[in-house]
Parts: structure tokens; C-alpha cells; sequence
């Protein structure tokens, strides 16, 4: 999120170089879930993975890494694919934020003699508040409700555990067949969602009226 709201502030403007930036920085949004974590999945491939010979080539590794054979290590490698993924829609949240803001509160405290980053603190980040509550709970909902990555990239190895919520409730109720807990889970997950939901409104509504 903080990676996506540093992009937003330099891509905000809307000036030719930044504007085909940030359709740079969008475009993995649109490819498939599936397709970015099998995408990814090669690239760490020990044999083959162009990412393992970057770092090799880079001296960060002095020989190809075995991703998906710790739990640490398989966990940085969906979270660096997923951040591929993802960032650039919490990018163009923040954008829409942003450009959200009247110009003449900006150029006020211009005239005031404030620089770039006394700008960013006291205007932009709080008359931002409300993208930024939208950008957690979607992250935070995203991270519960996590699935294809890991079914494709770890398939929950090793020994489970990189299991997700998702991933358990389709454990227990498509392989172990247990149905009624497999339900219970689900009920639970989205009762918590629910939760996380009503939250981010509520602030939403409090932010708005400060």
C-alpha cells in the first residue's frame, strides 16, 4: 500500500510520460490471477526461472534458490508476485485520490511557502484518508480471501504451511470432504469480512465529517 501511494504521488499529474507510466504500472492488473501465479511460479523455477538467474547475476544469490521448500521463502515469493500484481491498482486508487483534491488548497499553501513534502503530509495524505481506508480493507480482504497463488505457486507446502483461510476451507471441504466444518469456516470468514466492511464505513463516514 505504501509502494502504491509513493507511485501515486509521482504519477498523479496527468503529463504524457507519467500518464503511459501509470499504464505501465497497471497493466499486470489485467492479466489473470491464475495465469500472473503460474507466470511467476516459472520464473522461480530453479532450472529455468529467469528471477533466480537475475539474482544470481546480480551477486544477491550464489546459486539458484529453492523457493517453494520453506515456508519463509515460498511466502517472499507470492508476496513479491502478488505486489507485481496488485500494485498498480492500489496506484491508480491513490491517483483518483488525489487528483481528487482542488487545485487551489495545493497552490495556498504554495503561496504559504510550503515545500513538496509539507504538501504531501498536512494536505494530500489526510484529504486522502477516505482512499486510504478503501485501499486497506480491499488489501486486508484480498489477504484473507488469498487462493490461486498459493493453490499454484506452494499447492500449501511445505507441510501446510503456507495454508491461507481460503485454502483450508477448500481443504477440509474438497479433499478431506468434511462439508459441515468446511461451511462453518466459510460462515466465519465472511462474518469477519463483514466485520472489516462495516469498520472501513464507519471510519469512512468519520473521516468525511472532519
Amino acid at each position: 500500500m505504501g509502494l502504491g501511494f509513493a507511485l501515486a504521488l509521482l504519477t498523479a499529474p496527468n503529463r504524457p510520460l507519467r500518464q503511459v507510466t501509470r499504464a505501465i504500472i497497471f497493466l499486470p492488473v489485467v492479466i489473470g490471477l491464475g495465469t500472473s501465479s503460474l507466470l511467476w511460479f516459472w520464473l522461480f523455477d530453479q532450472q529455468v526461472g529467469q528471477f533466480n538467474q537475475i539474482m544470481v547475476d546480480l551477486g544477491i544469490f550464489k546459486e539458484p534458490a529453492v523457493w517453494f521448500t520453506k515456508a519463509d521463502m515460498a511466502l517472499t515469493a507470492v508476496i513479491i508476485s502478488v505486489t507485481w500484481k496488485v500494485i498498480g491498482f492500489g496506484m491508480l486508487l491513490f491517483v483518483a485520490g488525489i487528483q481528487s483534491i482542488q487545485g487551489e488548497v495545493s497552490e495556498a499553501a504554495l503561496i504559504d511557502g510550503a515545500n513538496y513534502w509539507q504538501r504531501v503530509w498536512h494536505i494530500i495524505l489526510p484529504l486522502s484518508m477516505r482512499t486510504i481506508l478503501l485501499t486497506t480493507l480491499i488489501s486486508v480482504i484480498g489477504s484473507m480471501l488469498a487462493f490461486e497463488q498459493f493453490y499454484i505457486m506452494t499447492g500449501g507446502n511445505p507441510r501446510g504451511q503456507t495454508f491461507t483461510s481460503v485454502y483450508w476451507i477448500y481443504q477440509n471441504s474438497f479433499i478431506s470432504f468434511k462439508l459441515g466444518y468446511g461451511a462453518a469456516l466459510s460462515i466465519i470468514l465472511t462474518l469477519i469480512v463483514l466485520v472489516f466492511s462495516s469498520l472501513q464505513v464507519v471510519l469512512s463516514n468519520r473521516s468525511h465529517k472532519s
